[in-house]
């Protein structure tokens, strides 16, 4: 007795997947990023915007908006300012080898210490520190990661396909 048929065999398309995956965490990324610089912004306070300046550069790369009210008080000094302090930034998004990185820096020395100091005892501040800026921005880039990007990871019955072959004699 012979017996005559067609099997179909999932074939997964591993490739296909892997650049999907990749291509949607580096977009999920920046996302996370645009979510990070939004809960970092009302933590800054300006006087002279020298602080809230440096996140200038990744706001427009991000297309985020950064206001900037200079007190008037500031106006007239050297070596302050919002284009002093995007001159004082840097950031970065990173892939290599599957690890995938989002980094931003500022030299901007009184933005860094005010961020975890309370100085106000030697500096008359307006607004003292510590204002937790980083710390927020960092619980916000997380909850978007964890909440956000498992829905946004390509499905992997999309990168199945079925192939027929005739068995038997």
């Amino acid at each position: 007795m012979i017996f005559r048929g067609r099997l179909s065999f999932p074939k997964f398309d591993a490739n296909r997947y892997s650049e999907a995956l990749e291509k949607e965490i580096e977009v999920q990324i920046r996302q996370a990023a645009r979510e990070w610089l939004r809960a970092v912004i009302p933590r800054v306070p300006v006087w002279a915007g020298t602080s809230r300046g440096s996140l200038q550069p990744l706001g427009r790369f991000l297309r985020v908006a950064i206001p900037i009210s200079i007190n008037p008080t500031s106006r007239g000094r050297e070596g302050v300012g919002p284009e002093v302090g995007a001159a004082e930034s840097t950031f970065d998004f990173t892939s290599r080898e599957r690890r995938f990185i989002f980094s931003w820096n500022t030299t901007v020395r009184h933005f860094i210490t005010n961020n975890f100091y309370d100085v106000s005892s030697s500096i008359n501040l307006i607004t003292p520190g510590p204002y937790g800026a980083f710390e927020a921005g960092k619980a916000a880039f997380d909850r978007y990661i964890q909440t956000v990007l498992p829905q946004k990871i390509p499905r992997l019955q999309d990168y199945i396909k079925y192939e027929t072959k005739v068995v038997g004699g």
